[in-house]
């Protein structure tokens, strides 16, 4: 479970998931899931219920009694994934380096820009 999870039910004093939810917009579903209804910004809310292993849902469903939505952008569910599986491949190689690094990144914001910062040290690095 993410560490931000258990913070969450720590704080909150959860014991039972079962009876617990979540309520979120950004349940990821695709554009079309409803008759003239845009896709939704983003599947945050409904992936961080699954970490979190309690239910999810829309407002649409719980404030509108809408039915669930089937159809989601991203298919992911972190309850499927393996637990015995290395932490990274190929475990020959070192997952930390010999000398420690510091990049100092200066300049505009953005993930996917090659302007940004992340896009600077991607180019540069490798």
């Amino acid at each position: 479970m993410l560490r931000l999870g258990q913070h969450f039910i720590r704080a909150c004093g959860w014991a039972d998931r079962t009876a617990s939810l979540f309520c979120g917009d950004a349940g990821g579903r695709v554009a079309g899931w409803k008759a003239g209804v845009k896709k939704d910004f983003a599947s945050t809310d409904r992936e961080f219920a699954l970490n979190l292993k309690i239910q999810f849902h829309t407002p649409d469903e719980l404030f509108l009694a809408e039915p669930a939505c089937t159809k989601f952008e991203h298919e992911f569910d972190p309850r499927t994934v393996p637990t015995n599986l290395p932490l990274y491949t190929p475990t020959s190689q070192p997952l930390t380096l010999e000398m420690p690094e510091l990049i100092i990144m200066v300049g505009w914001p953005g993930k996917s820009h090659p302007a940004g910062r992340l896009g600077c040290v991607w180019n540069q690095r490798l």
